[in-house]
């Protein structure tokens, strides 16, 4: 088994205040320390995971052994985090590489760079990797644009969006792409009926659920558009517009993933199904996890109790 998280797992936005940045930290080294524990194979910062401080983030990744991984990501002139690391999942030499989004907000002093020549440099020893999974924080369009002028990546998994999709997208050259939200809140499994000698992935109900997302997508715009007719005043008339807007734009994409998902495969292809697990209260407590959590509660009550000073705010 391959595990793998795509950033955004330790708070929801790159702006945080100084005290919000101190109980975020806390809370972040019991996660890290819960997932290195359980096992995860790679994961890509995202930019609320770097707000934590990048320096901090390194510290913890290495005493934890956390497999962070970002190719483009450059802080002081230096990678902090490697471009990928390679696992072996069942016999198969895996390769998974880390990408961040150029329209991320990362800290002073770091930049990311452009996404396709990181990739490149990241593959350019790949040899005789079976498998190369991609740690994306891009949009679906940005990583349908990336498989086409890049087949060697075979699974891409996006991490940039709360966005879940119930089912592996098939873009270009049969690369998959697997989205299931961000912050830890879904967890997911895609399972790979492998063939060797096969390149590429297949998914039975990959048009099935792309023309159900187009299907709700078009009745939120007509639905707007009715909105749209009655709308009294220039703001309501201008939130109307614009979801307008983005439902076109959502629609444009989904027509263009449709098309591909259409396209007759060439040759014999891996299949992939996903399925969404639920993280509720009928998982039993893990003894040496629970032990953790409680400490660490210990260690933020006298922080979440202390009076809130306007040094408290600053970067709010």
């Amino acid at each position: 088994m391959l595990v793998v998280d795509g950033g955004d797992l330790f708070w929801r936005t790159p702006q945080m205040s100084p005290r919000q940045r101190t109980e975020q930290q806390i809370k972040a080294e019991l996660q890290l320390e819960v997932l290195t524990d359980s096992g995860i194979d790679a994961m890509v910062p995202g930019q609320s995971d770097l707000a934590l401080g990048v320096p901090w983030l390194q510290e913890k990744a290495a005493a934890f052994e956390a497999p962070y991984v970002a190719a483009n990501l450059v802080c002081a002139g230096v990678a902090p985090f490697p471009p990928r690391v390679q696992v072996k999942v069942a016999d198969l030499d895996v390769w998974v590489i880390g990408v961040l989004s150029p329209n991320e907000a990362v800290p002073e002093g770091c930049s990311v760079t452009e996404v396709r020549p990181a990739v490149e440099r990241a593959l350019a020893d790949a040899g005789d990797a079976q498998l190369v999974v991609l740690l994306s924080r891009q949009s679906a369009g940005e990583d349908a644009a990336l498989a086409e002028v890049e087949p060697r990546l075979d699974l891409i998994v996006g991490g940039g969006s709360r966005t879940t999709r119930p089912e592996p997208l098939i873009l270009a050259h049969d690369t998959a792409r697997l989205e299931v939200g961000s912050r830890g809140k879904k967890l997911a499994l895609a399972t790979v009926g492998w063939k060797p000698g096969a390149q590429g992935f297949h998914s039975a109900a990959s048009v099935d659920a792309i023309e159900a997302s187009m299907a709700r997508m078009k009745k939120r715009q007509a639905s707007t558009v009715e909105q749209l007719e009655k709308a009294e005043g220039s703001k309501s008339k201008e939130r109307q517009e614009k979801r307008l807007q983005f439902y076109a734009k959502e629609l444009a994409e989904l027509e263009a993933e449709l098309a591909l998902a259409r396209t007759p495969q060439a040759q014999p292809a891996h299949g992939i199904e996903l399925s969404l697990l639920p993280l509720d209260s009928t998982i039993p407590d893990h003894p040496q996890t629970a032990e953790k959590l409680a400490a660490t509660l210990a260690i933020l009550e006298p922080l979440q109790n202390k009076p809130v000073t306007p040094e408290d705010l600053i970067g709010l």
